[in-house]
């Protein structure tokens, strides 16, 4: 009989230790952020059919390359952060556009004005597209399935058809007239020479075509294949300065994220040419040793401190910046484990700091996040800098170029200057924070500079558990304009938070309720709560924020 009561109950305190813990174990799940709902599906299908979140990422991507081209395409860039299940750290893949050896940069500088009218649209305005080959670095690297497989939901919504969205809609009536300077690109937008209302079926074969050759032969078409040639003799008939030299010598990077520690929170970012991490990174470093607690969210005092927050850290980076040429990621981690916190709050920075962080800051850019059931994941910024990036297109291939030379510096002599073969700096800023090794947040957006107070605010206040990401997807945003010297902020702030700022001398322009200027912010968080990843996605875009689940 003792026997058997031992026996009990060793079974039953096996079973209660199983009870207690089973609510801590993470529930196997995928979680995908995207604010287009078809490249949604799309990286769902690829999961379901044996992709990881990488696989799914890129599918996404050529997804949005049908039905989202205003923000992306065959011809833009890319920043790639990986984080695998068996890592330790993210690890980046630098796909952004480079110069065209060739160039000569005293043409762009000749004389005011000539920097913006070169490189704003048409044949001196792309760099060599950077995205084909940071994808193909990621999916043999760390993905789990074939070109074929990872292109093919792309191919079918290109051949079959797929409904216009209503931003696309939007897009093709606000760009018409600037899309009509180019015939290919005018006649694959605009078939019946009018927009197509939101709903209408759309079908781009030209497109699926060029997307079967990358599915079958990889990059290797687009840079030094069929496809390159192609692209090399429109761009020589366009009197473009890309030739078939550039495609061949273009290849992706991988490289190590830059971190820091911020309280119990490792943050990563994507280093050089991603300007964006680096100042976002500085900034939490400032900001590691204060504290909000004396005022409330969206409050004056609330804004007052991260733009002062934001105002040390650019300057800070700039000065890092000002006089090098090819900073490797080890003087740049150098330069951010240097960064002490600050508890001063004083404005009186000198702003020369700023110019390295001035130049043109495109809009057309989207953001995908994915953690599949095997807890990979991935987080990509892709871009062709201004919506339909330089509005030139190849005839009957689909791929539009992007206009990436527009974001060198419009100044010569400073460290953004363009340059034969160099990369433009990008405000993009894919962001994965870890705790204990685990991620636990994954941030991005098309919001370019104005990102980094965003950012900063979601992972303070993330941090200090005010808050839930949901929540602080919504809140009012505002930016400091380093090249205006004044605070941009969406109406919704309170008429004393704006005193407040006026009385300490900041001069402020307002925007709408909920505005796009600010970027449509895509993220994944974990809920310790629930113990399992979330997907948030931005009330700026779709008009409602709602969770997968």
């Amino acid at each position: 009989m003792m026997k058997f009561i031992s026996k009990f109950m060793l079974c039953t305190f096996a079973l209660f230790l199983i009870f207690i813990n089973y609510p801590f174990q993470a529930k196997a799940q995928n979680e995908i952020a995207i604010a287009d709902s078809l490249a949604r599906q799309t990286a769902e299908q690829i999961i379901k059919s044996g992709g990881n979140a990488v696989d799914a990422g890129v599918a996404a991507l050529l997804t949005l390359a049908v039905v989202e081209p205003f923000s992306t395409g065959l011809g833009a860039n890319a920043t790639f952060l990986i984080f695998q299940k068996d890592s330790q750290f993210p690890i980046v893949i630098d796909s952004q556009g480079a110069a065209p050896l060739s160039i000569d940069p005293r043409l762009f500088y000749r004389a005011p004005g000539d920097f913006d009218f070169y490189t704003s649209t048409g044949k001196l305005a792309p760099c060599v597209p950077g995205i084909l080959a940071g994808a193909e670095k990621a999916i043999k690297k760390y993905g789990a399935l074939s070109w074929e497989a990872v292109a093919e939901p792309a191919i079918e919504l290109a051949e079959k058809g797929f409904p216009a969205s209503q931003p696309f809609h939007e897009m093709l009536v606000k760009f018409y007239d600037k899309i009509m300077g180019n015939s290919a690109a005018f006649s694959y937008f605009f078939p019946e020479w009018v927009p197509p209302e939101t709903g209408t079926i759309l079908t781009f074969p030209d497109l699926a075509g060029s997307l079967k050759k990358i599915s079958e032969r990889g990059s290797a078409v687009f840079y030094r294949g069929s496809l390159a040639d192609r692209m090399s003799r429109y761009l020589q008939e366009e009197h473009s300065i890309i030739g078939a030299t550039d495609f061949y010598n273009y290849s992706s990077e991988e490289k190590q994220a830059l971190a820091i520690q911020f309280r119990d929170l490792k943050i990563t970012a994507a280093p050089l040419p991603n300007v964006g991490g680096l100042t976002l990174l500085a900034m939490m470093k400032q900001m590691e040793t204060t504290t909000t607690d004396s005022f409330a969210i969206d409050s004056g005092e609330d804004i007052a401190f991260f733009v002062e927050n934001y105002q040390k850290a650019a300057a800070l980076v700039g000065k890092f910046l000002s006089g090098k040429e090819n900073i490797s990621v080890v003087e740049q981690q150098a330069f951010l484990d240097a960064v002490k916190p600050s508890q001063k709050r004083k404005r009186e920075i000198d702003q020369k700091f700023f110019a390295p962080l001035i130049f043109h800051e495109g809009q057309g850019a989207a953001t995908i996040a994915i953690v599949d059931d095997g807890k990979n994941s991935v987080i990509i910024n892709v871009s062709l800098n201004d919506y339909f990036g330089s509005k030139l297109m190849v005839e009957r291939s689909g791929i539009l170029f992007n206009n990436s030379m527009n974001s060198f510096a419009p100044l010569a002599g400073v460290p953004n200057s363009a340059k034969p073969g160099a990369k433009p700096y990008s405000w993009l800023t894919p962001v994965i924070v870890l705790q204990n090794n685990r991620p636990v947040l994954f941030l991005g957006a098309n919001g370019a500079s104005r990102n980094i107070i965003t950012f900063a605010r979601m992972i303070y206040y993330f941090h200090s558990n005010k808050t839930d990401p949901a929540e602080l997807a919504k809140m009012p945003r505002f930016h400091f304009n380093l090249s205006k010297n004044l605070i941009e902020m969406e109406s919704r702030f309170s008429a004393q938070a704006m005193e407040y700022l006026k009385n300490r001398g900041y001069d402020i322009e307002l925007k709408t309720f909920y505005d796009i200027y600010f970027g449509n912010c895509q993220l994944i968080y974990w809920d310790e709560t629930q113990h399992q990843y979330r997907a948030v996605n931005d009330v700026r875009r779709e008009g409602v924020i709602y969770l997968n689940h």
